[in-house]
């Protein structure tokens, strides 16, 4: 992927897809693009990441998406510290996004273009640091397993300077599995397809397309001959890589006298034309590499870029701060249900509930035969208490009671006449009515 010149952060509109927003372009090649993002989350939460975007147009097509699927699960599975890790792959929104994590720093190709161009070759302490880095990395990639614990036979075929990034910390990481090969893969490349740059492959590769890791080994030791001696093995002709197949690759200390022996022999083996007499593991390559140039310590190598490149870094840290700062509208938190209302509508289930069972309970006895009227006498109600009154209080006028009767009512007069009655001792008691 090549290395694209950062846009400001206005002149692109954000793009939200998921809990990612994607901000300023950092780079950009034929199958997809690198944005610097921000991975949003709840109560504030925030983290700043690069994001591998594939193009839109090419959101559809089987062939790409598995691409960028494999190599997701393929760098999901190499955790080492010379290796950019891979958090999360997002498909939504017709968006196929590979979240990566954000390294402050530049590629090494930008490192050599400014070392070309300032004419200041990189220490070979650095250099060293840089190389240590590569082959430790490809080392755990060629040595992954799956879930399972069986090898992955990862290669990853495009070693080569734009795919290395220098972090500002002094480490050099390994990026970009996307042509990776490996065994389980999604996609599967055609016998004979060549993937990858031409410039940095193998000659086995060029011919053939057939790899294993030594392909890969062959591609570290260019990347590192090249950040000796700041120059391609054979130019920049398009027919180079034709070429290098019959040709083997001028010693670094034909360019760079100061180059010593131990590493012009370590380059001569690790640039062999036939896979088999070259170095077989990257880990072993990594040892005598800084057994023959000690590196240099990771302050060391962050002095070094921050030097070469301040310019670059200070536009990216600007680009971060941007994406920081940025103000994201947040969807407003969902308000907790009180119990009342709880409460309330579980009140109002019970209810319509019971309604229905009632309703079911009348309908089913309208559906039933009438019952016989019962021939039992109603029971009589209980009768009142008496009131005692004392003799001298007055009697006092009970209510009128209309009540149905087949005898007539007698009349005042006749009721009145005599207007007492006798009491046992012989007095005459009055009738209040009659007064």
């Amino acid at each position: 992927m090549s290395a694209a010149a950062s846009l400001p952060l206005e002149e692109e509109r954000p793009l939200r897809v998921g809990r990612y927003l994607l901000a300023a372009r950092l780079a950009s090649g034929g199958m997809s693009s690198v944005h610097l993002g921000r991975l949003e989350g709840p109560a504030g939460f925030g983290r700043t990441v690069a994001i591998k975007q594939l193009h839109p147009h090419l959101a559809e097509e089987r062939e790409f998406v598995t691409m960028l699927l494999d190599e997701a699960r393929l760098a999901a599975r190499v955790r080492h510290p010379n290796v950019v890790s891979v958090g999360d792959v997002v498909q939504a929104d017709g968006q196929l996004l590979l979240v990566m994590d954000y390294v402050p720093g530049v590629s090494l190709a930008e490192l050599l273009r400014r070392a070309l161009d300032d004419r200041w070759p990189l220490p070979l302490p650095i250099v060293s640091a840089i190389g240590c880095g590569i082959l430790h990395g490809l080392h755990a990639a060629h040595e992954a397993t799956d879930e399972r614990g069986r090898p992955l036979g990862i290669v990853h075929r495009d070693v080569s300077p734009q795919n290395v990034l220098v972090g500002s910390d002094g480490v050099a990481r390994l990026v970009d599995f996307g042509v990776a090969k490996a065994a389980g893969k999604l996609h599967t490349t055609v016998d004979g397809q060549v993937k990858g740059k031409l410039a940095y492959m193998a000659p086995e590769q060029l011919r053939s397309g057939s790899v294993d890791r030594r392909a890969d080994i062959y591609a570290a030791a260019l990347v590192i001959w090249e950040s000796v001696t700041l120059r391609r093995p054979f130019g920049e002709d398009s027919d180079a890589p034709l070429v290098r197949v019959q040709n083997d690759i001028p010693s670094a200390s034909s360019a760079r006298p100061e180059v010593p022996p131990a590493l012009d022999e370590l380059l001569a083996r690790g640039l062999q034309r036939t896979p088999e007499r070259r170095i077989s593991s990257a880990q072993q390559m990594a040892l005598e590499l800084a057994a023959a140039v000690p590196p240099a310590p990771p302050p060391e190598v962050a002095a070094f870029v921050v030097d070469l490149a301040d310019n670059l870094l200070r536009q990216r840290a600007a680009l971060v701060a941007q994406v920081e700062q940025r103000r994201v509208e947040v969807a407003p938190p969902r308000p907790r249900r009180s119990r009342w209302i709880i409460a309330a509508a579980a009140a109002l289930a019970l209810a319509a509930a019971v309604a229905f069972g009632v309703s079911r309970f009348n309908d089913r006895r309208l559906a039933l035969p009438a019952a016989a009227p019962s021939m039992a006498a109603p029971a009589a109600p209980p009768a009142p208490s008496p009131v005692v009154l004392p003799e001298s209080a007055p009697v006092p006028r009970p209510p009128a009671v209309h009540r149905a009767s087949s005898k007539r009512a007698p009349s005042r007069s006749e009721h009145c006449t005599p207007p007492f009655f006798t009491r046992p001792d012989g007095t005459r008691q009055y009738k209040v009515e009659c007064l």
